[in-house]
């Protein structure tokens, strides 16, 4: 077996929880060709992803045959199927258990398409589209259910490892060189898609002072699109404590987080 599909469509945390899986068929298969399937509103995360072959990335807004193929609309759905069929994969996992991920899943054309058991979909009526379905060993953390996927192709679980690099730009160096270099310093980031599972601005600079009085290390608050205020509020609040980062694609913000840069 040498061509892997993975169907794991959104969201970003969800992406990341998903990235050992790649890197354990990567083990165990190096010479493989793995695929992943992708929102385009997320597929900029995949970008850091390393053994990764391709992202076929769908829902986008426009559609396009350049690497990576983008297909978006009715007819990009056509192209995407045809597209997808066109790699003969071996198998595709279904790591996101809905209704549309299956049917991408099912759609590819691959020989075996492989997801959860009913009990343990968030659409159970997704498993009529899989031709096997696997039950999870561990499912105390979702990046344990997402490996135990791996037993339908006899691949070991291993460590958990996030097969990913950043790449940060010169703002992002230099906001990072401010703070005190590497892993000296704590990220924040207070925002959050729905505003009820934001903690207040103040309470967010009060912890910042709080970690200095504590540890010594500043902080850099993180914002994203129409969040540069309530980031300026966190800072506003800390004593001093915080400062803002600048803006960061997902790359940065990997790099901002400590991951090791190519």
């Amino acid at each position: 077996m040498d061509r892997i599909l993975i169907v794991r469509m959104s969201a970003l945390g969800d992406i990341v929880h998903a990235l050992p899986v790649l890197a354990a068929i990567r083990r165990a298969w190096p010479d493989a060709k793995v695929d992943w399937i992708v929102d385009e509103a997320y597929a900029s995360m995949l970008t850091l992803a390393e053994g990764l072959n391709e992202r076929v990335i769908v829902r986008a807004k426009e559609s396009g045959q350049g690497l990576p193929p983008r297909f978006g609309g009715g007819l990009g759905y056509l192209a995407a199927v045809r597209h997808l069929r066109a790699q003969r994969y071996d198998a595709a996992l279904d790591l996101q258990g809905l209704l549309k991920s299956a049917v991408w899943a099912r759609s590819s054309g691959a020989a075996r398409v492989i997801g959860f058991d009913r009990a343990h979909l968030r659409e159970p009526m997704a498993a009529a589209f899989y031709t096997e379905t696997v039950v999870p060993r561990d499912a105390t953390h979702v990046i344990g259910k997402n490996l135990s996927i791996l037993n339908a192709l006899n691949i070991p679980a291993g460590p958990v490892e996030l097969p990913l690099k950043a790449e940060a730009g010169a703002a992002t160096v230099a906001a990072i060189a401010a703070a005190g270099g590497p892993r000296t310093y704590v990220v924040l980031n207070p925002g959050a898609a729905w505003p009820n599972k934001r903690w207040p601005a103040e309470r967010f600079g009060e912890l910042a002072a709080q970690l200095r009085a504590r540890t010594g290390l500043s902080t850099l608050v993180t914002w994203g699109p129409n969040e540069m205020a309530l980031a300026d509020a966190v800072v506003s609040a800390s004593g001093g404590a915080a400062s803002p980062a600048p803006p960061t694609p997902i790359a940065d913000l990997a790099a901002l987080n400590g991951l090791r840069q190519k």
